[in-house]
Parts: structure tokens; C-alpha cells; sequence
């Protein structure tokens, strides 16, 4: 306090060796200053000492604006999917495919042991000869004959000739080759048909061909799973790429229609 009255001392000694003008005008200027400071808003007056204040939370609004959103740009966690429902498909699936496979070697051995592998359909039997009785192509000159039968003997003679069978027994055919040159060899071979259809059977003894170097009995057989009306057509020396259908093939021999039925109840006492 004493330093400030020993400041004001010398200002007041300054003030008063002024000219009585100059006294004037810095007065009024004093007073002139004191007007305009108490005229100024609270607000404006304290500008200077929040500025820095809002500065502070403008930077800090800032950096917190910022660290939201690289938390936003940061892909969202998503859920695992659950894939649970799908093992049981895939364990179905599975299993069709093996049923599938199974049924397919079942098919392929049933075949391999002389059945037809071909389904049902609507036929007429009615045409078909209470007993067998084949007709003769252009080759019957070496195959004069064809017999149907239940079953056969030792000698390839054909017992309980009938043209009429059961399904799911087998068809046995037996062809008379005669007029073979000694010496010479030959291919006897048959096609079997179900409801005009070709079986496609090819291959395995008994079934589609035999060589024969003289003249015998030469038989065949054929288990058919499904009711419908049956053919077989016998060749003689039938070329590999002989393809014809025709009646008039020169390798064709004898064709023999037989029917092949489902058993007869038995009726019940």
C-alpha cells in the first residue's frame, strides 16, 4: 500500500505541474474510460477468462467426437451363425445317397443271377399260346426248334413244357440246333423281351449265348420279377453289330412269346 502511495505521489506532483487544459482533457479521459468500462456487458467482460474455458471443451468435444467415431468405424461383432439345423440334412442326405448305392449293387446282383430288371406295366397275355409255339426266322435252317419249360434234366430235355410262368421264376429255354457241319464252331444267343421292351440282359452262362460245335440241345434261362407278357429271340452266328429288330434278320432263327404271371391266391378254407 505504501508503494502505492508513493507511486501516486509523484503522478499527482506530474498532474499538477500540468497546464490547467491538459489537466482538463486527462480527466475527462479518466472519466470518459470509466463510462465505457461500466457500460460493457457482464458477459463481454468476462470473454477473456472463458474463452480459454470453452476453448478447453471445444478441443475436448472434439477428441471425444473423434474416439466415437473410430469406435463406430470398427465393424460391428456379428453373430455366429447357427449351423446347427444342418447336420441332420446332411445326415439324411447321406443316408439317401447309401440306401441309393445299396439298392444299385442289389439291382446289379439280382441281375448278375439271370432276373429281369425291368418294371410292371399293362399288357395282354390273352395272346400269348397255352403252349409254346415259336416261329421260324430265316436261320431256323440251324435252330429248328424252340421249347419253353418249368425246368429241364440232365440231357437239356425240356420237362413240364409250358408258356405260362409264375413271376419271380425262371424261364427256361431250350433250342434244337441241328444240320452243324463237324468241326465247325458256332454262337447260338438270345434276346429277351418283356412288353416288347429289350431287357438289355447281356453276359453270364446260361443267359445270352453259347458256342456250340455240334449238334445239341442248347439251353437258356431267365428269372422275370414282374407280371407281363415275355419273348426271346434265338440267332444263329448273330453279328456284333447287328442291331436289326426285323423278322427278316438272316440271323434270326426262332421267336417264342410266353407270359409271366403273378401266382393265384389260394383260397382260404
Amino acid at each position: 500500500m505504501y508503494s502505492d502511495m508513493n507511486d501516486a505521489q509523484p503522478l499527482a506532483a506530474q498532474t499538477e505541474a500540468m497546464p490547467a487544459e491538459l489537466r482538463t482533457v486527462h480527466q475527462r479521459l479518466l472519466d470518459d474510460g470509466a463510462q465505457w468500462r461500466n457500460d460493457l456487458p457482464l458477459a463481454a467482460t468476462r470473454s477473456t477468462q472463458v474463452m480459454p474455458e470453452t476453448g478447453m471443451v471445444t478441443e475436448r468435444g472434439t477428441v471425444e467426437r473423434r474416439e466415437r467415431a473410430t469406435v463406430l468405424a470398427q465393424p460391428p461383432a456379428m453373430p455366429r451363425r447357427d449351423v446347427s439345423w444342418a447336420r441332420p440334412l446332411v445326415a439324411s442326405a447321406a443316408i439317401i445317397v447309401v440306401v441309393g448305392l445299396l439298392a444299385a449293387l442289389f439291382a446289379t446282383f439280382a441281375r448278375g443271377r439271370g432276373e429281369v430288371g425291368l418294371t410292371s406295366a399293362i399288357y395282354d397275355n390273352t395272346q400269348t399260346p397255352t403252349w409254346p409255339a415259336s416261329t421260324a426266322g430265316p436261320a431256323a435252317k440251324y435252330i429248328v426248334s424252340a421249347k419253353t419249360a418249368r425246368s429241364v434234366d440232365s440231357n437239356r430235355t425240356p420237362i413240364d413244357i409250358t408258356s405260362h410262368f409264375p413271376v419271380k421264376s425262371q424261364v427256361n429255354l431250350v433250342v434244337q440246333v441241328r444240320n452243324v457241319t463237324a468241326g465247325e464252331q458256332h454262337t447260338v444267343s438270345v434276346r429277351w423281351f418283356l412288353n416288347g421292351i429289350d431287357t438289355q440282359v447281356t453276359g453270364g452262362e446260361g443267359r445270352t449265348s453259347k458256342l456250340i460245335k455240334d449238334n445239341s440241345n442248347v439251353q437258356f434261362g431267365l428269372v422275370y420279377p414282374v407280371a407281363g407278357v415275355g419273348m426271346a429271340k434265338v440267332y444263329w452266328d448273330r453279328p456284333a453289330n447287328d442291331t436289326s429288330d426285323s423278322a427278316t434278320d438272316p440271323s434270326l432263327a426262332q421267336t417264342i412269346y410266353f407270359a409271366v404271371e403273378q401266382p393265384t391266391p389260394t383260397p382260404s378254407v
